[in-house]
């Protein structure tokens, strides 16, 4: 995860978004940023319901 952000951090400063760059840079000498970036993933996963499917259940069996 880290490698991906410090990828976009490449693509904002080759773009020339400065503040994105630099955003993403600090957020990465945080010693503790995959800690919280996992947790927020994880906690966003719980919280989100996941759509039940309607309709027909089709037997792939018979």
């Amino acid at each position: 995860m880290k490698r991906m952000l410090e990828d976009y951090a490449c693509i904002f400063h080759s773009l020339n978004e400065l503040p994105y760059c630099k955003g993403l840079i600090d957020y990465l000498n945080d010693p503790e940023a995959g800690y919280n970036a996992v947790l927020h993933l994880l906690r966003k996963s719980l919280e989100t319901e996941k759509k039940k499917e309607q309709g027909l259940i089709v037997n792939p069996y018979g």
